[in-house]
């Protein structure tokens, strides 16, 4: 989406110029792997062999809620309601500080920061909100999409590549570490997830050609459970729309829908200040949000 508008304005600066502006450099539009016609067969069953870390088959059509009366909940779900909380550039610095360890010998980011900041404190707040409800929590999962254009991650893909490039990486962490440790400790188990807990080229490349080679690829299932207890960030505050246009755009935002009011799914995002703003799209259980705007630890940021 972001390569797609930034083309589009390039187009529309060059109307100024020529009545048939063209790009600088033409989006690559054909997909990774839309060749697999040519793949021979043992390749094909090469494929099929390997077994990928982040997906897994569903033996067979998934049922429905319906016909499966396990799969509900117990008590109605409230509603999920969407806010978005900004942090200020002062702010953050302040976060980055408070969740870098003491002891030294690291190091951790803005989004390592704020995602264990909102990871912790959400936790907690589920903690306390089921603890007289007869639902359980799911495991408290953490998700987050990475690019794979990168040359460190699938350097097959040219920078220009136009089509879906993401892969979803998650962890778990324990009760103790969420419920009891310090932030720095969350903030730490982050940062390794998207630093050295991300998948090899060379498993990304077996994976894609293992979903590639799925006869039925409706049974392809991500081994991230979700559910009531996990937590799905995307961070999209390096692609900076406020600058990619002489005029600054009004507002650049992930909207709130009926597909992305999703509870604990949130997208950091840039602002149009110039203090290194940010703010965070989030989506949570509506009381939630009761528990959260009483939570000292999370409102001191922002």
């Amino acid at each position: 989406m972001f390569q797609f508008i930034g083309n589009l304005a390039e187009l529309y600066r060059g109307l100024e110029s020529s009545n048939s502006p063209k790009l600088m450099k033409v989006p690559h539009i054909r997909s990774y792997l839309s060749d697999s016609n040519s793949i021979k067969e043992s390749e094909r069953k090469e494929s099929l062999e390997h077994n990928p870390s982040l997906f897994h088959l569903h033996p067979a059509a998934v049922e429905s809620n319906e016909s499966n009366p396990e799969a509900k909940p117990t008590e109605v779900p409230p509603k999920v309601v969407g806010k978005i909380l900004r942090f200020t550039g002062q702010k953050l610095e302040e976060l980055k500080a408070h969740a870098t360890d003491p002891n030294g010998g690291s190091w951790v980011s803005t989004f390592d920061s704020l995602c264990a900041l909102l990871y912790q404190r959400v936790y907690q707040a589920r903690i306390k909100y089921y603890a007289n409800k007869k639902d359980s929590l799911s495991p408290p999962e953490f998700l987050t999409p990475v690019n794979l254009r990168a040359q460190d991650r699938l350097s097959e893909l040219p920078s220009n590549y136009f089509p879906n490039a993401l892969i979803c990486h998650f962890t778990t962490l324990s009760h103790e570490t969420l419920g009891n440790s310090p932030l720095w400790k969350v903030a730490k188990d982050i940062h390794e997830l998207v630093r050295s807990g991300l998948i090899s080229e060379q498993e990304a490349k077996k994976t894609l050609r293992w979903i590639e080679a799925q006869p039925d690829k409706g049974r392809v299932r991500m081994n991230f459970k979700g559910g009531n207890g996990s937590m799905m960030i995307s961070s999209w505050a390096k692609f900076d729309m406020y600058v990619r246009f002489e005029e600054k755009p009004t507002l650049v935002s992930t909207p709130f829908t009926p597909i992305s009011l999703i509870d604990g799914l949130g997208y950091i995002l840039s602002t149009d200040s110039e203090d290194g703003s940010i703010d965070v799209n989030l989506a949570l259980s509506e009381p939630l949000w009761e528990i959260l705007e009483e939570d000292e630890q999370l409102r001191r940021f922002f």
